[in-house]
């Protein structure tokens, strides 16, 4: 019977505690999730399993050097290594008559659509290559021959007999001149990563049935142009208002990242994608943010997007004219379309914007519960959450993750009392799940392998916050106002070593309490 196969590829996240679009739609997919540990042919993967579906989740945050692919891990910060990464999973799970859907954000666009061309033209491997200790350094040669038109004989792969394997790429707003923005910074290395690693996709294969892209219409960087396909049947490239992170989600206020999640998942559907669509709160009045701030503005050049004369703009921006009182959206792209004409008038109002450094997190209600998963690499994995003194939240945790070669549930592991007073908390087990309370609210962005995690680890932050034990269950009320983040208890400069991950449920039991207090 064949089944859906469906690549969930994540990017930087604007604010890396809120989740985008494609973590949505990958919550929505039904399965049970399940970490995937990274192997010498794969890295980290979230899967989700069902008889008639299989999906994958790669994390755009934290793209680390690797020595499964040295090269992209230290200059294209991962961007190779995540095609491959697909690659091979879907290979590994791949039968004749499945189809694929591949969806992507920002740096995850690039990886779902360079997959769609390099499945394309190259075809899959098959399941016993895909699965042996050859099948990375496989991957990689049948990439280069891609990128560099060698002879390749795609008439052999386990789908040569299927003209459309691919039956949706959808992405939210692929950036960058060739679909990779600057994302290093560094103009040279941007440049070098952009000739090595991009896969030309501005013509989207005929071995794909449908694209759909959303676009965002007020983003100004310029290092962030949309890449847009050229037009075919079957493409769908929609304009929605909205910065970037707007467009794919990121921010806490999600009215606007509603609007494109919900315009994906309604046009995915008919295509056969087997989703539980969630309960969504769109809404296209709602205020934009900000992704070019001052100090961007100092360091990169902005400027308006150009919309083409022909693009399909949303119907959701007729009503985001319409409703703004005052009328304060006027896109200067949009000025010479005649259809929004008369929302132009010769004094328009400021319109009112939220700066990214005031976006707030989202609480939880009482009796509401939110589950999450908790890598053991990280020195912050973000809940996406804001908790405040007095309140009490109800935590469990299940699954199992490893120190090392030591594998252990969230409770943990006891030994090597020598180093014992090196752990962030000292008096709990290696490996015990414990949390943190923060001021900070861009903690997650100093996890190992981010460029911005030289400049301090748990040493200089958790003074900064409350830490509190979790194991595999605990009450817990902080005794403080912040962000909400869990880690697996080790010594600081011992995070490499680690993997797997577990699954965290919190649960809001009440708004006020006593003094801070936790189980065990």
């Amino acid at each position: 019977m064949p089944k859906n196969i469906v690549i969930c590829a994540d990017g930087t996240w604007n604010r890396p505690e809120c989740r985008t679009n494609i973590w949505e739609i990958f919550n929505s997919l039904p399965g049970k999730a399940t970490s995937l540990p990274a192997t010498p042919i794969h890295g980290e993967a979230i899967a989700r399993a069902d008889p008639s579906q299989e999906a994958f989740y790669l994390d755009g945050v934290g793209t680390r050097f690797s020595p499964r692919d040295p090269l992209g891990g230290a200059v294209g910060m991962g961007l190779h290594s995540k095609v491959l990464d697909a690659y091979i999973l879907i290979s590994q799970v791949y039968d004749l008559g499945d189809k694929l859907y591949l969806f992507g954000f920002s740096r995850g666009a690039f990886t779902a659509r360079a997959l769609a061309g390099f499945i394309a033209k190259a075809g899959l491997m098959d399941k016993g290559q895909a699965g042996s200790a050859s099948a990375r350094r496989k991957a990689n040669e049948t990439w280069w021959r891609c990128k560099f038109g060698k002879t390749l004989s795609p008439q052999t792969a386990p789908d040569a007999d299927d003209k459309m394997p691919i039956r949706l790429v959808g992405v939210f707003d692929t950036v960058g001149a060739l679909g990779i923005p600057f994302f290093n910074g560094i103009r040279v290395v941007d440049a070098l990563e952009r000739k090595l690693f991009d896969f030309a996709d501005l013509d989207l294969s005929p071995r794909v049935q449908v694209g759909l892209h959303a676009v965002a219409i007020d983003e100004k960087r310029q290092d962030f142009e949309p890449t847009l396909w050229n037009d075919r049947g079957g493409i769908d490239q929609t304009w929605f208002a909205g910065v970037h992170s707007d467009v794919g989600g990121g921010y806490p206020a999600r009215g606007l990242a509603n609007v494109t999640l919900e315009w994906m998942l309604t046009r995915a559907a008919p295509l056969g994608l087997l989703a539980n669509k969630p309960a969504l709160a769109p809404d296209p009045v709602a205020d934009r943010h900000e992704s070019a701030g001052f100090v961007w503005q100092l360091a990169r050049r902005v400027r308006d997007r150009a919309i083409p004369d022909d693009a399909s703009i949303d119907p959701s921006v007729d009503k985001r004219f319409a409703t703004r009182q005052p009328q304060d959206y006027a896109p200067p792209p949009l000025a010479r379309f005649p259809a929004y004409r008369r929302y132009y008038p010769p004094k328009v109002t400021p319109e009112r914007i939220v700066p990214a450094s005031a976006a707030r997190l989202s609480t939880l209600d009482i009796g509401q519960s939110l589950t999450i998963d908790v890598l053991a690499d990280r020195w912050w994995n973000a809940a996406g959450i804001e908790v405040g003194p007095g309140e009490t939240y109800a935590v469990t945790a299940s699954g199992k993750w490893s120190d090392a070669s030591i594998g252990c549930d969230a409770s943990g592991w006891d030994g090597l009392n020598l180093f014992a007073p090196l752990r962030r908390l000292p008096g709990k087990n290696w490996f015990h799940l414990c949390l943190a309370v923060s001021d900070e609210y861009d903690l997650e962005l100093r996890n190992p392998g981010v460029v911005a995690g030289l400049l301090g680890g748990p040493s200089k932050h958790d003074p900064r916050s409350e830490l509190l034990p979790v194991g595999t269950g605990a009450t817990v009320t902080p005794s403080r106002q912040g962000a909400l983040y869990f880690f697996a208890n080790d010594m600081e400069l011992m995070y490499g070593n680690n993997s797997g991950s577990i699954e965290v449920t919190i649960t809001c039991l009440s708004r006020s309490g006593p003094a801070a207090s936790s189980g065990s």
